[in-house]
């Protein structure tokens, strides 16, 4: 084998890592398995639905774009806002008021799609980074979501109430909108 020939193949596998590194997610921790990114696109926030579903326009390429389409937060779930004890209602309405404060309508984000297809409820499954801040992450890093990747929801109830108590305890109920 040539040098010229070693060179660009070398090249070339060095690119393919580093596309698989570009490609698996940020959020790493729990020994979660890397979330496999089938698109990215540039979209607009229109609103925050709650602290782990938001609603986007997407821009497709062409001048073409998909509106007002639900999206799930990939890798993640908050509390409920809706039903649940009020501990979990109040780390629910934490979690929307930091990514509502995060997100506000009209701001241009980045959508990792998960899948281009929708989820079981009709959700595109995506992470979102606005400014470099990857929001999925960021929400488990700040304790107002636990990891979830689908499946059972077992012992998530335990999990929202312990973020519950470490809010509770750092004062974060007084704040309404950024931590």
């Amino acid at each position: 084998m040539r040098k010229s020939e070693w060179s660009f193949t070398t090249i070339l596998n060095q690119l393919k890592r580093l596309l698989m590194r570009y490609k698996q997610t940020s959020i790493k921790s729990q020994g979660r398995h890397p979330m496999e990114v089938h698109r990215i696109y540039p979209a607009t926030v229109i609103r925050v639905i709650d602290g782990d579903s938001i609603i986007l326009d997407f821009d497709v390429g062409f001048n073409l774009t998909k509106n007002n389409e639900s999206c799930r937060l990939w890798g993640i779930d908050t509390a409920e806002i809706r039903g649940g004890t009020p501990e979990t209602k109040a780390i629910g309405l934490l979690a929307k008021d930091y990514v509502k404060g995060m997100l506000p309508p009209g701001a241009s984000v980045i959508a990792k799609t998960h899948r281009d297809k929708k989820g079981k409820f009709g959700r595109y499954l995506a992470q979102i980074e606005i400014g470099g801040i990857e929001i999925n992450q960021t929400l488990l890093d700040r304790r107002l979501a636990i990891p979830y990747f689908g499946g059972s929801k077992d012992g998530k109830i335990e999990k929202h109430l312990e973020n519950y108590e470490h809010h509770l305890k750092k004062g974060s109920f007084s704040l309404t909108a950024r931590l």
